[in-house]
Formats: C-alpha cells, structure tokens, sequence
C-alpha cells in the first residue's frame, strides 16, 4: 500500500502539463487514469500488487482465485479481494485458517496426468499436498488430494496472488500500489493527458507515446514501446478505459 497522496501526484503532472489551474484536464479526469494506470500495470506485471492471505478451498481439485464476493472469506470473515493471477500456495492452514501446516508444492500437469490418470478422483482429504498452474488460465489452479464436500471439511490455504488494485477513492487519498511505482503511475497519467489530444495536437500525441513507453519500460515491458501514436490505433488493454 502506498503513502504518496494522488493530490501530489497530480501537483507534478500539473505542472509537466502546463495546467496548474486544472482547467484542461481536472483532477476528477486524472483521478480515473490513475486509477486505470494501477490496473493497467497490475495487469502487465503481475507482482506489482500482490496479496498474501489466507481463504478455504471447495471441495474437488478444480480451485479459483478470490472473485470479491462474499463466497471468498478470510478466516476472520472479512472478503478477500478478486484475485487476477496465482502465484504460489504456501501452506495449508487447517480447518480454521489458523493452524499452519505442511508446504504445498507445485507440479506439472502433464506429470499429474501420466503418474496418476485418475487423480481428480482420488480419495479427498482436506489437507493439500501439491498445486497444478496453467499459466493460460491464471484465475485457476487444481490441488491434490481433492476436497471433501461440505464446507466444514474443506482446508484454508495461505495463498500468494496478484490482485486487482483498490481504486484510489478521492485526490487526498494514497496511491493503491507502493509508492516505487509513484514514477511509473505519473507516466502513465501524463500519457492519457496527453491522448486526450493526440488527434488535434500531433505534439501531444509524441508525447502521448513518450509518457506511454516510460510507463511500459518501467516496468519492464519493452514488447510493448510504441514508435507512434495514431488516434484510430488501439488502446494498449481495455484497462485503459479508466
């Protein structure tokens, strides 16, 4: 979680874009890029915003990510947020979430598969020994042994996972993400900022491009530099919607 306030984020964009009256582009605007900036890189790296917490299986060996409802609780009752990729579970947590236990172990499923055909119809126990991962499905995983049924005989998993960023609710409020990414979020709001005229100003849109490659080599995505910005081309992620 960061500290940095959105107000001064938005001070030094202010003044990078000339505007320090805000009357071109108002906070309310800054305040939806920012937020679709800290999606956006969540989005393209996945360790940007990573939550460590612990929440109870279903039963069976097909097992999805938090989706932010309610059918995903920590032990203490409160929601878990939506998750958007897997990265490791750590450690069975018992019947309570509050009893650690033994280490789960990730294998591979085509290992899964020719060892034990039959595996999803092993006989269930609640404590986990290894996870499988599709790299194409990253809201999935399976585990094995499967679940009981009945949620009372269902384990707690610690779980490390990327998650879908909090949005920063008003300007006097911090950033979501940590403050390391304060650089790479003011990049990508002076890249909207300047989008927004790209195709009046083609000024703008160079440095719509400029502010949109800082932005992506910040965090490491060199696929992803642009040599030119046209106003009929796509948007890089429906993210950018904000």
């Amino acid at each position: 979680m960061g500290t940095i306030l959105a107000s001064a984020l938005f001070t030094d964009a202010d003044a990078i874009l000339l505007d320090t009256t805000k009357t071109r582009w108002p906070d309310a605007e800054k305040l939806r890029y920012l937020n679709a900036g800290q999606r956006e890189a969540v989005i393209m790296k996945p360790s940007a915003y990573t939550l460590n917490t612990t929440y109870r299986l279903v039963a069976g060996t097909k097992q999805s990510l938090p989706d932010g409802t309610v059918s995903f609780q920590a032990p203490a009752g409160a929601t878990v947020p939506e998750g958007i990729q897997l990265i490791r579970l750590v450690r069975n947590m018992g019947l309570t979430g509050l009893v650690p236990g033994a280490a789960i172990t990730p294998v591979g499923m085509d290992f899964m598969d020719a060892y034990n055909p039959d595996w999803h119809a092993d006989t269930a126990a609640a404590a986990v020994k290894n996870f499988i991962f599709n790299e194409d499905d990253p809201t999935h995983f399976y585990v094995t042994p499967p679940q009981p049924t009945g949620a009372s005989a269902q384990n707690y998993v610690d779980a490390i996972f990327s998650a879908v960023p909090a949005s920063v609710a008003a300007v006097a409020n911090a950033i979501t993400l940590s403050d390391v990414y304060y650089d790479i979020l003011l990049n990508y709001v002076l890249y909207r900022c300047y989008a927004k005229d790209a195709a009046i100003s083609q000024l703008n849109g160079a440095r719509a491009v400029e502010y949109w490659n800082l932005f992506v080599l910040g965090l490491e995505r060199k696929d992803l530099v642009r040599k030119e910005y046209s106003p009929n081309m796509k948007r890089p992620s429906p993210s950018t919607e904000g």
